[in-house]
């Protein structure tokens, strides 16, 4: 897939909400005071199963990605708020049902 993106110049092409929940799930990854596996099976079990409950955000410029107009962080902060209510279901349902 990824090579088709490259093939047809839609490298620019990338969803925010991507990014966004990776860079969460790291962020929770650092946090000690959390109980949970932090192999990367069950992070990526994680961002799978949040990426499928929030809506996707595509920007398709590095200029909408730098300043992005008021519709589009409007978005960004929805898009947000769904991915903190959606990240602790998905830790909990990756801890009660890892998948090693």
């Amino acid at each position: 897939m990824r090579g088709t993106k490259r093939r047809m110049g839609y490298e620019d092409l990338e969803n925010v909400a991507e990014d966004m929940v990776l860079a969460r799930i790291s962020e929770l990854a650092e946090d000690e005071s959390l109980d949970f596996c932090r192999c990367p099976v069950c992070l990526q079990d994680m961002a799978a199963i949040v990426l499928n409950r929030v809506p996707p955000l595509y920007c398709c410029s590095l200029l909408e990605k730098n300043s992005p107009g008021e519709d589009f962080s409007r978005r960004v902060d929805e898009v947000r708020a769904r991915i903190e209510e959606e990240l602790p279901r998905a830790l909990e349902l990756v801890r009660s049902h890892d998948n090693h």
